[in-house]
């Protein structure tokens, strides 16, 4: 790296050449409209100011800390593509490092003893460069350098080129400050500042641009909100919850593509714009989303899990519609359909509520995907004979870390996230299992278990229970499947589907907790019930107003022709009553608690 110096080798333009394209640099600058342009500018005029045969800018990236080529002028036309790729760190050019702490410019020629000099004069076909940095008010931005190829090489740079280089770069230094602040604040006027997605109004923007050059192409938006969202900002400080929008935000980028629009419009929720895709293709899109989303978010040391409720509008392209009204209804309507789907989905009422619902959440997904929930059973009697003619099956949770979870906190918690599907085909498949071990024993035993309304909603549930009948050779009248009054009315035309396609194998169908969904006669009479079964705050008040309530259930499955089981039995009074009132079943602490499988055993052997 040379001194400065006057060197008469070197031959810039006269100064009153220089002051000329100067001030036609300046005006060329105040024309440009991007930091490119910028660039550029400066780039053409380098080798006219200082008598050099080609030229560079490159920038510096602060974020990355590595520099990347801006623009380059009168390369010849094999070396552009192998420019416009270079970037370089600081550690990986040692000479541009020097000056780019040193703010001062230097020669570089074969005599600078570098490595990494030596290799850019070979490889670019140069017998030497001048770099001067760009400073702005102690900011580094980035280097001009200019190149000699073809014409004699100064050995020094002259005073004169220096001053001519530091003087461009100065020019250079203003006019990139001041755009890249003009587009930094473009940016932010249409930009979620947090995750970089654009904002509602610039989304808008964009959506109409979309229909106006595609207006009779199909479109479909998407509302998104990060599910109950709110119990991460119960656990975790403000910096984690921006860290994890920003990779839910990058998750969704990733997933629909470049084509798509996408805008963060209220912290958690998003908005997208498909171009040119109809309702399937919008399935395929959602399905991704939603596989993305399954992804653990890693936050510290442990691991979160978040879903996205995803309402949806499509429009087949009507080419005479005004792009504004069909962006407006397209964005209402899909947050409508948001809306619809968060209502619809099961609430969360954790009792006890727990301090951190996340943790519990991840692991209950363990504890699903891994065989920790397990089955145990609550006999029920015939109150007639006394005997032990059926069992409940109630899913159990031991936390390795906490014990046993109450299903009152980890049930409404596996609806809500999903993995209700997991433990309801794990609950289905002991139950048969053990169903057929006690026959084969010679305990005919009719075994209950609770089926959520989401698992309703599947149509994997039918085949999934005529597997398990087949593979167990469990006759289906041992099996009786029970849903909560809430569930069975919660969408009537899935349940009717599903419990009458369950009904025709021959399975039984239980109404549980019957007296507290507050759902109507008819819609219950449109169901294919075999039996109900009587809440237990009924049956343990019923030395007050629960005798009449039970009275009046017994009697409505009378004239329906319906069992009635009777749940927390625990005194010898609740039994008279029951017994009295005519009721056939009964179960509760009064008999056992739930047990295990052999518990059952041990039970039912107690009766021999």
């Amino acid at each position: 790296m040379s001194e400065l110096s006057i060197d008469a080798e070197a031959a810039p333009a006269g100064e009153r050449d220089v002051a000329g394209l100067l001030l036609d640099v300046a005006r060329r600058l105040g024309d440009s409209v991007s930091v490119h342009g910028v660039s550029t500018v400066i780039a053409d005029a380098a080798p006219e100011v200082v008598g050099s045969d080609r030229s560079v800018v490159v920038l510096w990236d602060e974020a990355g800390e590595q520099f990347f080529m801006s623009a380059t002028s009168r390369w010849p036309g094999e070396l552009v593509d192998n420019l416009n790729a270079w970037v370089g760190t600081p550690d990986d050019s040692p000479d541009l490092k020097r000056i780019m702490q040193s703010g001062r410019p230097a020669l570089l020629h074969e005599g600078s003893r570098s490595a990494w000099v030596d290799s850019l004069l070979n490889d670019f076909n140069i017998t030497a460069f001048a770099v001067t940095p760009i400073m702005v008010n102690g900011r580094f931005m980035g280097l001009i350098a200019v190149h000699w190829a073809g014409s004699r090489a100064p050995r020094t740079l002259s005073t004169s080129c220096a001053d001519r280089l530091t003087g461009l770069a100065s020019m250079a230094g203003i006019a990139l400050n001041g755009q890249l602040l003009l587009e930094d604040n473009e940016w932010s006027v249409g930009h979620d500042e947090l995750t970089g997605l654009l904002n509602r109004n610039a989304f808008r923007r964009h959506a109409i641009e979309v229909l106006q050059d595609e207006p009779t192409a199909p479109v479909t938006v998407l509302a998104c909100v990060i599910d109950r969202f709110d119990r991460v900002a119960t656990v975790f400080a403000q910096d984690a919850i921006d860290s994890i929008l920003r990779e839910v935000s990058d998750r969704l980028r990733a997933t629909v593509g470049d084509r798509a629009i996408i805008a963060c419009y209220s912290g958690d929720e998003f908005l997208f714009m498909l171009p040119n895709t109809a309702q399937n293709a919008g399935d395929g899109v959602i399905s991704r989303i939603k596989t993305q989303m399954a992804l653990p978010f890693a936050v510290g040391n442990r691991d979160i899990h978040l879903d996205l409720l995803i309402g949806r509008a499509v429009s087949e392209g009507d080419g005479a519609a005004d792009p504004l009204i069909v962006a407006q209804t397209l964005v209402t309507e899909a947050e409508a359909d948001l809306r619809v789907r968060k209502n619809a989905r099961p609430p969360v009422h954790i009792n006890p509520p727990v301090d951190d619902e996340l943790q519990l959440d991840a692991d209950l997904r363990w504890a699903a995907n891994n065989g920790e929930i397990v089955a145990a059973y609550q006999p029920q009697i015939d109150l007639a004979s006394g005997r032990t003619v059926g069992v409940e099956a109630l899913a159990r949770w031991n936390h390795p870390k906490h014990g046993a979870i109450s299903p009152a906190q980890f049930i409404p918690l596996a609806e809500a996230n999903g993995t209700i599907v997991q433990i309801g085909r794990a609950m289905l498949a002991h139950a048969c299992r053990d169903a057929a071990a006690w026959l084969r024993s010679g305990h005919r035993l009719v075994t209950s278990v609770n089926v959520s309304a989401v698992q309703l909603e599947l149509d994997y549930c039918v085949p999934y229970v005529r597997a398990l009948l087949e593979e167990f050779s469990l006759p289906p009248e041992l099996l009786t499947i029970e849903i909560t009054e809430s569930g069975a009315v919660r969408d009537l035309s899935d349940a009717q589907d599903q419990l009458r396609a369950l009904r025709n194998l021959g399975v039984g169908i239980s109404i549980d907790d019957f007296g507290t969904g507050f759902s109507s006669l008819t819609q219950l009479n449109m169901l294919p019930v075999t039996e109900l079964k009587i809440d237990m705050s009924f049956v343990q008040g019923i030395d007050g107003g629960g005798h009449h309530i039970v009275a009046g259930v017994v009697g409505f499955a009378r004239g329906l022709e319906l069992e009635v089981v009777a749940e927390g039995v625990e005194t010898d009074r609740q039994l008279e009553v029951l017994r009295e009132l005519g009721c056939d079943r009964g179960q509760g602490y009064l008999w056992s608690r739930p047990t295990d499988f052999q518990g059952v055993c041990v039970f039912l052997g107690d009766e021999l």
